[in-house]
């Protein structure tokens, strides 16, 4: 989830990434800080908007496809399919076969082991849109993000020039008819209750989801920004009025006003924030620390490491009694601290290598059909 975007970095999505990957980590972290202080509830209160920082996630992936994607020649259904395979897929298999081998006494079920690695949902009779999560519970928006990226490859298989409109229009689509198709009806609340289906083809009913609409948003919000970048010239009114669209979406999203993950709630406060922080950043032309650019970078393995870090230090570091203090502050810092050391290690050795093979395979392929382009023209 962390990469450069263009030649042109865009820091601020950078930034938006660590700060996305952070608050999820102190929504699964939060219970720490309940029943420690007088306010009982004070993590939830803190941090239960946490979980926004999904949706934030899937707009800013939906803005990158689009954005990074403009260039047609090196972005070809095989080349685009390999960067997006490489991107996502090795960091999360090592991670969750180190976990898995970390706990060989404990008893997984073996179904749920082969639908997380395959990123298929545990339980389709779950509640939506997490469908029983995963092995790794964080793991679970890896499948709509990866559903994402196979209706986009497909498009652009299709048309790169009208790549955004048919994926759009598939996932929309989809969504609806599987809607109907299911519950007789059509619905953009993206939680929904338990239910009571039976065969394999249910294992795919997250296409219903309207939570994939958030990816759809983010491709709007993409072309509104290139629009701005050739189009609209800097100004105080424009950096005003985005400070207000940030200012309203922030406190929308940590009131209980918009509670609750999907387009309907947090997903419109997403592109509120994503908007407006990439015209502020343009406009101002603000330079980010780099630590907080670099916590970005490490963002998708900060998501996917948090989860484990905490299971392990729970099963492992917690029989020692190092978190028999009670001070649930310095338990959640310690657990932060060594999520954040750990994602450095894979950030470094396993994502950012298989982020470059995926590169040069890709590079590879795109060389190997221009010379074939070039034989068959002069033949």
């Amino acid at each position: 989830m962390g990469e450069h975007v263009s030649k042109g970095r865009l820091d601020s999505i950078q930034v938006l990434r660590g700060v996305a990957a952070m608050l999820v980590v102190l929504f699964h972290f939060r219970h720490y800080l309940n029943d420690v202080y007088p306010l009982k509830d004070l993590g939830d209160r803190l941090f239960l908007f946490g979980e926004a920082g999904v949706d934030i996630f899937f707009v800013i992936s939906g803005f990158i496809i689009v954005y990074s994607s403009r260039n047609r020649e090196k972005n070809t259904f095989s080349e685009f399919a390999i960067k997006r395979f490489f991107r996502l897929y090795p960091l999360y298999f090592v991670v969750l076969s180190a976990y898995l081998l970390s706990y060989h006494d404990e008893a997984f079920n073996y179904i749920d082991v082969i639908k997380s690695y395959l990123l298929i949902p545990i339980d389709y009779n779950g509640k939506a849109p997490w469908f029983g999560l995963s092995t790794i519970y964080s793991a679970w928006t890896l499948t709509y993000e990866s559903y994402f990226y196979f209706v986009f490859a497909l498009s652009i298989l299709l048309s790169h020039k009208y790549r955004v409109a048919i994926c759009s229009a598939v996932i929309i689509v989809v969504m609806y008819v599987v809607q109907e198709n299911l519950y007789g009806e059509f619905s953009l609340v993206a939680v929904t209750g338990k239910n009571e289906f039976s065969g394999l083809i249910y294992n795919f009913m997250f296409v219903s989801s309207p939570l994939i609409l958030d990816f759809v948003m983010g491709m709007v919000v993409a072309y509104i920004y290139v629009f701005y970048e050739k189009h609209v010239k800097a100004n105080e009114v424009i950096t005003f009025l985005s400070l207000i669209v940030l200012t309203v979406s922030v406190i929308f999203m940590v009131s209980h006003a918009t509670a609750s993950i999907g387009p309907l709630f947090w997903g419109w406060c997403s592109v509120g924030i994503v908007i407006s922080i990439l015209i502020i950043s343009k406009n101002l032309n603000i330079n980010y620390p780099k630590f907080l650019i670099y916590l970005g970078e490490m963002s998708y393995s900060i998501y996917i490491n948090h989860v484990v870090v905490k299971k392990v230090s729970l099963s492992y570091i917690g029989p020692l009694g190092l978190f028999k203090s009670g001070d649930g502050a310095v338990i959640l810092f310690c657990l932060v601290v060594a999520t954040l050391c750990m994602s450095y290690g894979t950030y470094n050795f396993i994502e950012k290598p298989s982020i470059k093979l995926g590169h040069r395979l890709a590079e590879h392929i795109r060389k190997n059909c221009l010379r074939r382009e070039k034989e068959e023209s002069i033949a």
